[in-house]
């Protein structure tokens, strides 16, 4: 039973983590392919029409059903633009920033604002002229709503996990009694033989052709040979008895005799023939 739910506990473990994992890459795929969409639009618009980043709420729209935060910097990492619901706060712009306007890479990095964790991407503006020409775009969105997803899924699956597990604990422990019990029956017959020394007894055979039947139908055999074994023993003993009976008497006979009347030649004869006979 223990070695049935062990296995269980550990396929369930095993999926729960592959579970877990693999839906944290597909959300944080999903949010990156997000990421990058935006930052191609905004770099894009920063070309043809960077009038248009000015506008109020042009930065706002979400993409993917992801709500993204933008800031648009020149080459001398000045802000052009930003989003309105970043408020006070402003992107970092750090390592990804300097690689994307001194060398065009883009990349990814994970920071925190104002004590909320966030994806970021930044992205190169391409140097076609304009007042971000050569300078770069930022964007980010909140990982909350990905942390508590995967720590949902986590905790669903863990108690899914238990559950299953106590289940499986049950079953087992019911099917274990189950096929325990003809082997249980088995012994306590066996016990009473052995307590009555009766080989006559048998033990019960289970309906069902499993090895427990065999080994019931090997032990009856047995027994079976034990009480011809027995019965046989009887028999010579009887026997023996029988023929013994009959020499005994005539030699206590010829004693008595030979004690009260002497030992002739025929008394001592018949002494001989009965005490060779014995």
């Amino acid at each position: 039973m223990l070695a049935a739910v062990g296995s269980i506990l550990a396929g369930l473990a095993a999926l729960a983590i592959a579970s877990v994992l693999v839906v944290s890459h597909d959300l944080r795929s999903s949010l990156d392919h997000a990421l990058v969409q935006r930052a191609q639009q905004v770099a894009e618009l920063a070309v043809s029409a960077p009038a248009v980043l000015d506008n109020p709420g042009a930065l706002e729209s979400p993409v993917g059903g992801h709500q993204i935060v933008v800031e648009v910097i020149d080459a001398h990492g000045r802000i052009i633009a930003r989003s309105l619901t970043l408020g006070a706060e402003l992107l970092p712009e750090d390592r990804l920033a300097r690689a994307a306007i001194g060398a065009g890479r883009t990349g990814f990095e994970d920071v925190s604002i104002g004590g909320r964790r966030f994806r970021l991407y930044a992205a190169p503006i391409a140097d076609a002229g304009g007042p971000a020409a050569g300078g770069a775009v930022l964007v980010a969105s909140d990982t909350t709503d990905i942390a508590g997803t995967i720590s949902h899924l986590t905790f669903l699956v863990v108690v899914i996990g238990v559950a299953v597990a106590v289940v499986a604990a049950l079953l087992a422990a019911m099917l274990t009694a189950r096929g325990l019990r003809p082997l249980r029956r088995l012994a306590l017959a066996a016990q009473e033989i052995e307590r009555t020394a009766d080989p006559s007894s048998r033990l019960p055979e289970p309906a069902s052709a499993d090895e427990l039947a065999q080994l019931s139908g090997v032990l009856n055999r047995m027994l079976a040979a034990l009480e011809r074994s027995r019965e046989n023993e009887r028999r010579f003993l009887a026997d023996a008895s029988h023929e013994l009976r009959t020499p005994v008497t005539a030699l206590l006979g010829n004693v008595e005799y030979a004690a009260r009347h002497g030992a002739d030649p025929e008394v001592l004869a018949d002494l001989r023939r009965d005490a060779a006979r014995l």
